[in-house]
């Protein structure tokens, strides 16, 4: 009887690992953010900011023609970002976790006339762009 009860329990032990398996196998992955400057050669970097949870989480001096990434914490935190290019400042949510709930890249295009927002890295919406200080 000892034995029959040993294999039930193996059995089960062997079902639930799998199912766990094959389950985590589909949960989520983390966002990714991505930052893509299509800004000429020649200009200076853009410097970006971000907090999330009021934390700063994120510094990087974006060079032209550079691409930037970094992982979202995983649908918590709204990553506000700020960024300078010389003398001029934007400011964007480059991951709001309700907006970008079904999307695993999120994707921004720094251009001379702003931010530009993208799931697919084929249809771009300008979300932001560049003010100039007082």
């Amino acid at each position: 009887m000892a034995s029959i009860t040993n294999h039930f329990l193996i059995f089960i032990f062997v079902v639930c690992f799998t199912l766990s398996q094959f389950s985590s196998s589909f949960a989520h992955k983390t966002p990714i953010v991505h930052f893509i400057s299509n800004l000429a050669n020649e200009t200076e970097s853009v410097q970006i900011n971000c907090k999330a949870g009021g934390f700063p989480r994120v510094s990087q001096a974006l060079q032209p023609g550079q691409i930037f990434s970094f992982e979202a914490d995983k649908m918590k935190n709204t990553y506000y970002c700020v960024a300078i290019w010389g003398l001029q400042f934007t400011s964007i949510k480059a991951f709001q976790p309700k907006r970008d709930k079904d999307h695993h890249n999120i994707y921004w295009l720094v251009k001379e006339d702003g931010f530009y927002r993208s799931w697919n890295k084929v249809h771009w919406n300008l979300i932001a762009g560049w003010d100039r200080g007082i």
